[in-house]
């Protein structure tokens, strides 16, 4: 059985707001995520900017004691799923709790809480350590808190597949619905790796950007003198449920997913096929999925920051696509330039963000961000094509 899978509600807590309509008009104002790392003292790391949720006060979703017991990105987790719920209406009781399941995912789990416990063990011994310490560490302590909050009683568990895990937990929920096994679920990530372990070995990588002083043009994937990507933290979940499910309650339909493609490189460990070819099959498995030709599509949106900054990652996938389509098809590419590229870089969050951007981006009537970004790729593409040819790829991937 093969079923139609739609959006109806969206939630997130980022470093540009505390809900969907504070980050969209930040978006709309231009405004930059980044900022001095205030969660712990970095003054003595190369690394002192970071995306950070300004103002986070747990107790204002949650009673003060169950914010104790919880990691912050499992407070997030809870915060956004709070709004996406609210705002999709969707209703989960007795008769529905076993046809509603819950994947929200984490790259990383509570680092927070493992980086202070091991601090406790050395300095106090381990009658000191929380007994609260494991479900606060687990990766999939976001979705089973939320389960049990919420009374989900279908499918619950978290997919660890580091950057991807957001857009996996996305396309889990795709399947299962599709599939017949639930009618509704929450499903995406959420991230709170703003540590000084969390920092630091992503900067041992040589992956962050070192801009303390002016970071406001920063990160930059696209440009020649990008450094890294900034550190960040945020959650984003969205409730997705079978058209036919959705309808019946007069649920606001905002979006429908048509397919889902995953693929892996087997290549390098951090960095890309530099020709792009396993996301250009993850693209054609989502078309197929969807029962698409590429001439069909007329809009992407990609995040982009894997390690390697020697390569131009972007302009091979969309040498790729552009050779799928044909140049006669007027292809729109949203990228995480301007507003976009300084949201947030946290790890499994930003392509469950980038969703919730997208969705509200075609629904509003208000396109300058849009727009800005648009014009943005149109000249970072005059600028590659004046400077190198286009590469050489193989016919088939």
């Amino acid at each position: 059985m093969t079923r139609r899978v739609v959006i109806t509600g969206m939630g997130t807590l980022n470093s540009l707001g505390k809900n969907v309509a504070e980050t969209w008009e930040a978006l709309l104002a231009g405004k930059s995520g980044v900022g001095p790392i205030t969660l712990f003292d970095a003054s003595d790391l190369l690394v002192q900017i970071a995306c950070e949720v300004k103002a986070f006060d747990p107790a204002a979703y949650m009673p003060a004691k169950t914010a104790r017991r919880q990691d912050r990105f499992e407070q997030l987790a809870l915060a956004a799923a709070g709004e996406a719920i609210e705002h999709s209406g969707l209703e989960i009781n007795a008769a529905n709790a076993g046809r509603v399941g819950v994947i929200v995912s984490s790259a990383v789990g509570g680092l927070g809480t493992i980086e202070n416990g091991v601090h406790v063990l050395e300095n106090e011994g381990p009658r000191k350590i929380s007994p609260f310490f494991i479900p606060m560490f687990m990766p999939n302590g976001a979705s089973g808190l939320l389960a049990i909050q919420m009374g989900a009683q279908g499918p619950s568990f978290s997919v660890a597949s580091a950057c991807a895990s957001g857009a996996d937990s996305i396309g889990q929920a795709w399947h299962l619905i599709r599939a017949g096994t639930i009618d509704a679920c929450l499903a995406g990530a959420s991230e709170a790796t703003i540590t000084r372990i969390g920092v630091s070995c992503f900067d041992r990588l040589g992956a962050l950007s070192r801009r303390n002083e002016d970071f406001s043009g920063t990160p930059a994937p696209f440009d020649a003198d990008r450094d890294g990507f900034v550190m960040a933290e945020g959650a984003g979940i969205l409730v997705f449920e079978e058209l036919e499910h959705a309808k019946a309650r007069g649920a606001k339909i905002y979006g429908e997913i048509l397919g889902y493609g995953t693929t892996a490189d087997a290549g390098h460990i951090t960095q890309p096929n530099a020709q792009g070819t396993g996301a250009a099959r993850a693209m054609s498995c989502a078309l197929r999925d969807g029962g698409l030709n590429p001439t069909d599509i007329d809009y992407i949106f990609f995040t982009h920051h894997h390690f390697d900054h020697d390569i131009d990652y972007p302009c091979f996938l969309l040498t790729r696509f552009d050779q799928s389509i044909g140049k006669e098809n007027q292809l729109q590419v949203f990228g995480p330039t301007l507003t976009e590229m300084i949201t947030q870089e946290a790890d499994s969050v930003p392509k469950v963000v980038g969703m919730i951007k997208v969705l509200f981006n075609q629904r509003s009537e208000e396109h300058e961000a849009r727009e800005r970004a648009e014009e943005a790729l149109a000249e970072m593409k005059k600028e590659l094509d004046a400077v190198r040819q286009p590469p050489q790829l193989p016919a088939e991937v």
